[in-house]
């Protein structure tokens, strides 16, 4: 906290909204509507949003059952609400890399390992 300046401050509050609900959801369909358009009509889509939200869905229920409290406020650099207990960041961005690794994979990109089918 002692290194705290008012512009790192804003920069990583910036960088907090990255990591919220909607703005992976934005990433996660962005990604997906690419590698669609790279691996053109006729191939399976990756139902990644259905999964996503199911994910943000049981996240929302394990906060609901743990119900762990926030740090004190003092320490807080973005207000927050709710319970602190599993990371909305951390499981965000967690099923948001497994999601997207997939659909690379299933897309074959250039440099990527190629599916077994």
């Amino acid at each position: 906290m002692a290194r705290r300046t008012p512009a790192r401050t804003k920069a990583l509050r910036g960088l907090t909204r990255f990591g919220s609900s909607p703005a992976v959801c934005v990433a996660v369909a962005g990604t997906m509507v690419g590698l669609r358009a790279y691996r053109g009509t006729g191939t399976r889509p990756v139902p990644a949003l259905p999964i996503l939200l199911v994910g943000i869905g049981l996240r929302r229920a394990c906060l609901a059952a743990i119900r762990r409290q926030r740090p004190a406020v003092d320490d807080w650099l973005y207000p927050a609400t709710g319970y602190s207990f599993p990371s909305g960041h951390s499981t965000n961005a967690a099923m948001a890399a497994v999601l997207i690794s997939t659909a690379a994979i299933d897309a074959e990109l250039p440099g990527w390992p190629r599916p077994s089918r």
